[in-house]
């Protein structure tokens, strides 16, 4: 285990002369910003309360809150400022904005090898982001794993796994997922247990607990043990998700660099300003205004709760039926700190319950989601807001991902082909890997888009692309991904 690093100095990941160049580059951003500033101070007659406003998605005036009128509650939900379908539009409240140098992404890398680790690893550290990541790895995981992981300023804890789990996986109370015959018929099917009753992978810190569940324990106890970590923080999967930025991060890189290095920090108006040219998911948030507490993330809009993987393990456990409300991804999280460890207590909670019933304590993986949507729709998150598909800092692009694969595959095997080849869309331009008809993509960088055009802070399940996006990951790896660099024009 490597111990935590309290200082992000040095090898720690704090850009030095690198970022000052990349600055250089962006003279005309940081003087406009300072123009700006200038002007706003010079016109602000009011007195100042020292706290300046946070960047928000809707302005004051609250349909029903007082003042102007607000968005409607249907814009509410576009915008991903309501917590359910149902929930009536509540005001973002202002809040300290996060820095990303104490911010925290957790993710747990398992057995994942090298190749892995650079695509995550390497896209988020090529935003500029400074703060902390912390994985857990195998416990043999290889030496190029981990002396990149030490390159990259990772904090990371080799998880080992138990020779046995306390429990092992039940079938449950109710089916666990359906079958169909040609004609279209369904029938329910259960689990099947393994014949020599083992089911469960348990690592050996939590034996009780299957590794999908016990995550959640580590993630608590790996914040506990960053005292740095202070600001949002990150819950994610690791294997099927990469980061992306806009093309001037590297100005938030300059503003750490004159904190630490010269300990003479800029306004904080210019420090706003300077935001609107940020793309971290952290930074997105804050120019978002959804440095919330906790943030949880819808998936595509086709999808909902009467899908079994929600709604069967619930059912055979709570005796609870969910309905069509969105699926929300459990392997998607942000928050504060204090949000985040609110999240974790009361999902650890909840695990501990379902280990003490066999009807819970179900053989098949996914179900750490079904815990996640029954808890946030019976209100049991604290201050919780659910984040509209395609609106926020995470892109959970699963669905519609497999729906393009798929019909790509149909379209190659009706051609003949054998596979899907990576370059199936590509005519001469890497970039342009999907078909503009689907608008997910910024035509001139490849990289996936939110609603209105920007790029995705993070892309989760991309694996979902099958073998269509691997060409522009291949690209974008050998030439170290250059669009989150801030100075790729």
């Amino acid at each position: 285990m490597v111990a935590p690093r309290g200082s992000r100095g040095g090898k720690s990941g704090v850009p030095s002369t690198l970022s000052l160049l990349r600055c250089l580059k962006m003279a005309p951003c940081l003087m406009t910003a300072m123009f700006v500033a200038l002007l706003i101070a010079n016109h602000n007659d009011g007195e100042s309360d020292g706290v300046p406003d946070v960047p928000r998605a809707v302005g004051d005036g609250i349909q029903g809150h007082g003042g102007g009128n607000g968005p409607t509650e249907k814009e509410g939900v576009r915008l991903g400022l309501i917590d359910s379908p149902s929930a009536a539009v509540l005001p973002i409240e202002p809040r300290p904005p996060w820095n990303s140098k104490n911010c925290a992404v957790l993710s747990l890398a398992s057995a994942s090898g090298l190749e892995d680790h650079v695509r995550f690893v390497g896209s988020l550290r090529a935003t500029g982001y400074i703060g902390a990541i912390i994985l857990g790895i195998s416990p043999d995981a290889p030496t190029e794993v981990t002396e990149y992981l030490d390159s990259q300023a990772v904090t990371y804890h080799r998880i080992e796994r138990a020779a046995s789990c306390t429990y092992n996986g039940t079938e449950g109370s109710e089916p666990m997922y359906m079958t169909y015959d040609e004609s279209g018929i369904g029938s329910a099917q259960r689990i099947i247990i393994n014949p020599d009753g083992t089911g469960w992978n348990c690592p050996k810190d939590y034996p009780d607990y299957k590794i999908t569940w016990a995550r959640f324990f580590y993630y608590r106890d790996w914040i506990s043990g960053c005292e740095g970590c202070t600001d949002g923080i990150m819950l994610t999967d690791f294997r099927d998700a990469y980061f992306q930025a806009g093309e001037f991060l590297a100005c938030w890189d300059f503003l750490i660099l004159i904190d630490i290095h010269f300990h003479c920090p800029l306004p904080d108006m210019m420090a706003f300003l300077l935001m609107t040219c940020i793309a971290d998911p952290f930074l997105t948030a804050v120019k978002m205004g959804l440095n919330h507490p906790l943030l949880v993330f819808e998936e595509h809009p086709d999808l909902d709760n009467t899908h079994w993987l929600t709604h069967l393990p619930v059912m055979s456990c709570r005796k609870h039926t969910l309905i069509s409300n969105p699926v929300l991804c459990s392997g998607s999280t942000m928050g504060s700190r204090e949000g985040i460890v609110e999240y974790l207590n009361v999902m650890v909670k909840e695990f501990t319950y379902w280990m003490t019933d066999p009807n819970c304590r179900l053989q098949g993986v996914g179900d750490d989601q079904s815990i996640h949507n029954y808890l946030y729709y019976t209100g049991q998150f604290k201050d919780a807001k659910a984040i509209t598909h395609r609106t926020g800092p995470i892109h959970v692009v699963g669905y519609q991902a497999s729906k393009i694969n798929e019909n790509a595959t149909k379209k190659a095997m009706g051609k003949g082909l054998s596979h899907l080849p990576v370059d199936f869309y590509v005519k001469y331009v890497w970039q342009k890997w999907l078909p503009e008809e689907y608008g997910l993509l910024d035509p001139n960088t490849g990289m996936i888009v939110n609603i209105d055009g920007l790029p995705s802070a993070q892309v989760h399940q991309y694996d979902r692309f099958g073998n269509l996006i691997n060409g522009w990951l291949d690209k974008m790896k050998e030439k170290g991904w250059p669009y989150n660099n801030a100075t790729w024009q």
